[in-house]
């Protein structure tokens, strides 16, 4: 079984860190998959190296609740909707700048292994 891009995908390899955190992207969802889980979170890509590839970010991580491995990272949307309202005043239907209640996981939180 192959992982990764397929074949006729030219769209270049993936991003780093070091360029999302160019484009303003410091964020990122992170999604458990196990049954009986689905813990969210929000974290920051402050820990991971400049040079990893961002397709990488899920077998570095380990969901905080059930202990998981390779969970589903995905774009933080929050954020990257409140970057654009910030810019141009356009919000999707229900999105403006980020809710009280968003917190990330190094930075508003500490991360697991961490003592508050």
């Amino acid at each position: 079984m192959r992982r990764g891009r397929d074949r006729g995908d030219e769209s270049g390899p993936p991003s780093t860190t070091a360029e999302l955190r160019a484009e303003g992207i410091t964020t990122v969802e992170v999604y458990c998959r196990r049954t009986g889980c689905r813990h969210r979170a929000v974290i920051a890509t402050d820990r991971f190296p400049d040079d990893l590839p961002s397709d990488r970010f899920a077998f570095r991580l380990r969901c905080s609740r059930c202990g998981a491995r390779r969970p589903e990272v995905r774009r933080d949307m929050l954020a990257h909707y409140a970057r654009i309202h910030a810019k141009t005043g356009w919000r999707p239907t229900e999105s403006g700048p980020l809710p009280a209640h968003y917190k990330v996981v190094g930075r508003d939180v500490p991360w697991p292994d961490e003592e508050p």
